[in-house]
């Protein structure tokens, strides 16, 4: 597939995959059964991040702070800090085209909207640039599909890929909704491939990443 093709084919699944999670999620129903999938996410995400920083020399993570059509890992971030005050989790933050900067998240801060579509609230702050980054257990990856060969499509801004190329080599787990599991997705050499799919319908481990 050449470069022109591959960007085409990434472009019209995304206005798919967003067009279905409007009419999934936006309205009450959905805001429920979005709800709903957050304490899913949260039941199977914890045990093993509680296991892999009980066993890591880091006990820092990175996450997101979702918008309101992404699946919720808000409770995850709470609990795991009210279990776990030791531990330090990073949120990304638009910085400019190119690059996220990272704020410490703490429940109960004030955010607010991004100053770029497509990302979540930030708090405010003084941000750490993605290279300044401590090293990390785990990154916690949004997403809008993933596939059990390890491969992750992102929002198009490459954001996320050229993090995962700066920091050191860390677990990586896409959070997407139940349906967004495909079987196949349209990825170029840049893609940086998964280690594990988080969804409200539970959590698995990539077959072929590498």
């Amino acid at each position: 597939m050449s470069a022109s093709d591959l960007r085409q084919a990434k472009a019209s699944l995304r206005r798919k995959i967003r067009e279905v999670r409007r009419e999934a999620y936006e309205n009450a129903n959905g805001v429920a059964n979005r709800a709903a999938q957050a304490l899913m996410l949260q039941r199977v995400l914890l045990p093993l991040l509680n296991d892999l920083l009980t066993e890591s020399t880091s006990q820092c993570i990175a996450a997101f702070a979702p918008t309101s059509l992404e699946p919720d890992v808000s409770p995850l971030l709470e609990t795991l800090l009210a279990e776990r005050p030791e531990v330090t989790i990073y949120v990304p933050r638009y910085l400019n085209d190119t690059e996220l900067d990272w704020v410490e998240y703490s429940p109960g801060d004030h955010l607010r909207a991004s100053d770029r579509p497509g990302f979540g609230p930030a708090a405010g702050g003084q941000g750490v640039r993605t290279r300044d980054l401590p090293p990390l257990a785990a990154i916690l990856l949004p997403a809008l599909a993933a596939t059990m060969g390890g491969r992750r499509l992102g929002q198009g801004g490459g954001y996320y890929d050229r993090v995962l190329q700066v920091i050191p080599r860390c677990l990586r787990i896409a959070v997407v909704h139940p349906h967004e599991v495909f079987r196949e997705l349209p990825v170029g050499d840049h893609d940086e491939p998964i280690d594990w799919i988080a969804t409200g319908g539970g959590l698995c481990a990539v077959t072929q990443a590498n």
